[in-house]
């Protein structure tokens, strides 16, 4: 709950910001000019939408409280990364790929004590990083989805209108504009989207994926 706790205030605090910030350029702009200032205090709900959902895209809404026991690391299956780290970090690349792989090779092999079954035990953890379905990327999809349905829903010029009936000045904008401003913000979302897919799918995914295949390597030899 504490940790939720943490979430919700930096959430909180970001979007406040956000706020903020564009409230005090709205209130210069409109210093400076009357147009400016409606352009720009139409602009805001845009990038206070935009960041927004790259927050959610980017951070777990709902974060568990801390758990350390086996049980619970079975379902995430942390720690590939800085075990590979510790094992291979301090050992320098060499221009033979064989001898790379030769060095791993030895190495995994001297980390299991050349206990088959220690092998055995590797090799299904890696496997089950490998294989593993991120429902994490489901539920940034599923986010995706409502914020798309959001975004839909505020364009089109439906946004002024929304703005309009909130307060009592009018504000008035170009509709190519606007509509600049729609494309700008189903771009950016559309990047942000694709960028962090391919981040979770493929990130460290060839490191963990020839540590599998090396193991199997490890494996048969000591077998024969």
């Amino acid at each position: 709950m504490k940790d939720f706790f943490k979430l919700s205030v930096k959430m909180l605090a970001i979007l406040l910001s956000t706020c903020v910030f564009g409230s005090i350029l709205v209130f210069i702009a409109y210093r400076i000019n009357n147009t400016i200032g409606d352009y720009l205090f139409v602009t805001i709900p845009y990038v206070f939408a935009i960041v927004f959902f790259y927050y959610l895209l980017n951070e777990s809404i709902v974060n568990r409280e801390k758990d350390n026991s086996i049980y619970m690391w079975l379902d995430k299956l942390d720690g590939s990364y800085n075990f590979l780290e510790i094992l291979f970090g301090n050992h320098e690349v060499q221009e033979d790929t064989l001898e790379n792989l030769d060095r791993v090779y030895k190495e995994l092999l001297t980390y299991t004590g050349h206990d088959i079954r220690k092998l055995r035990l590797l090799k299904a953890y890696f496997k089950s990083v490998n294989n593993e379905t991120s429902y994490d990327l489901l539920g940034k999809l599923f986010i995706t989805f409502l914020f798309g349905l959001l975004a839909t829903n505020l364009s089109n010029g439906n946004i002024l209108i929304y703005i309009n009936q909130i307060f009592s000045q009018e504000i008035k904008v170009s509709p190519a504009y606007e509509t600049i401003l729609d494309f700008i913000m189903v771009f950016l979302l559309f990047l942000t989207v694709i960028t962090r897919f391919i981040k979770d799918l493929f990130s460290h995914k060839k490191r963990t994926k020839i540590i599998e295949e090396i193991l199997e390597v490890c494996i048969k030899e000591l077998e024969s």
